[in-house]
């Protein structure tokens, strides 16, 4: 199975500011997803989607990284991340089974979590796989994921009410896959795998208080990040 990874990172953030080039470790947040996507070898290929010069130049650093210039009109806060997937696929030539997408905002990630996704995906018969923070039932939120206990959702439906049933929320980017012909429809859908990951892996950036939280984790472990 051949696996199209994509890297979307978009110059401008509403709620935390130019989030993708700001500093953890001497590094830019954006540096550590490409560092990471790298290292796997299940990829055929990895892209770059980006709207900004500079997330351009610090993905230079890898050769094995392609950059693509995203257009204005798929680089602003409503742009909707399947339409980003699409304009990548019109450009390629080579044929995919599906893709992998890593969001820079989850730079806790872990390369054996990625390992095992992959090896769920290959082995089975999903068209999608994502990972999951479990909730506490006891305090749900709205938007929630109400799985079976295989961890396994049809067409990935939200639900808010309070059943007996295991709770999950998308964690916000450790690791998105997807068959390429179920793309034509949604990013996530069709039969859904659910992974779950726990905290800290699990942190996802979108405020000061995230990156806070997610530089702390990262500075106490100098060796690997």
């Amino acid at each position: 199975m051949n696996f199209l990874c994509i890297i979307p990172a978009r110059a401008n953030s509403k709620r935390l500011v130019n989030k993708n080039i700001k500093k953890i470790n001497n590094r830019p947040l954006i540096y550590w997803t490409l560092n990471f996507a790298s290292q796997i070898k299940e990829f055929e290929k990895i892209i770059l989607t980006t709207d900004s010069n500079k997330i351009i130049n610090y993905s230079k650093e890898f050769k094995n990284i392609v950059s693509i210039k995203r257009p204005k009109n798929l680089s602003n806060s409503k742009t909707l991340m399947i339409d980003v997937v699409n304009h990548i696929l019109k450009k390629e030539s080579q044929i995919y089974d599906a893709i992998v997408i890593l969001q820079p905002t989850s730079p806790l990630r872990k390369v054996k979590t990625i390992l095992k996704a992959i090896k769920i995906f290959k082995t089975n018969k999903y068209d999608s796989l994502v990972t999951v923070c479990k909730i506490n039932n006891k305090s749900i939120p709205k938007n929630l994921i109400r799985s079976s206990k295989n961890g396994i959702v049809n067409n990935l439906k939200f639900d808010d009410k309070p059943y007996k049933n295991i709770y999950y929320k998308l964690d916000g980017g450790v690791v998105f896959i997807t068959k390429i012909k179920q793309i034509k429809k949604s990013i996530i859908g069709g039969t859904t795998k659910l992974l779950e990951v726990d905290f800290p892996e699990a942190i996802d950036i979108d405020t000061e208080y995230d990156f806070k939280v997610a530089k702390f984790f990262m500075e106490q472990d100098n060796e690997k990040y």
